[in-house]
């Protein structure tokens, strides 16, 4: 797994996506995609918005993504299962492309961080059967 950034600088205002590659061949059932950046700000709730990339090899109509923020010294502060519909029906993507299709949601509980620091953003998905075509899960922090 190839992560495209080791870590990104958060401060106040910035709105910069943090973007993680995942193995397009199958995101597994349990297997953990995970990105480190450092929040400078503490004391402050952030609304975090999510970037699915996926391709036409996505069989599912829908995921589910499970979402786990930790602190540096291992302590869970945020966990969410994040619906994401792909398609309406059977190859009717949500938004249009040729080869690559984008899914974007809010999630609708801000994450609030005491404490300026490192986090780890960790993403497993929750189906039995491992997703296939999903390539790049990105995700972005917003006051």
């Amino acid at each position: 797994m190839t992560f495209l950034s080791a870590c990104q600088f958060l401060g106040s205002s910035a709105t910069s996506w943090t973007m993680i590659e995942v193995d397009a061949q199958t995101f597994a059932q349990g297997k953990k995609i995970s990105e480190l950046i450092l929040v400078e700000q503490g004391h402050r709730s952030y609304k975090i918005d999510l970037l699915v990339l996926h391709n036409n090899d996505t069989e599912q109509m829908s995921a589910k993504l499970d979402l786990a923020v930790e602190s540096i010294q291992g302590k869970e502060i945020y966990h969410t299962t994040v619906p994401i519909v792909f398609a309406e029906k059977p190859g009717l993507w949500q938004k249009f492309g040729l080869v690559s299709h984008e899914v974007n949601v809010r999630l609708a509980n801000p994450i609030y961080i005491d404490n300026p620091g490192l986090y780890r953003f960790s993403f497993a998905q929750s189906k039995a059967k491992g997703i296939q075509g999903i390539t790049l899960i990105g995700f972005k922090l917003q006051e």
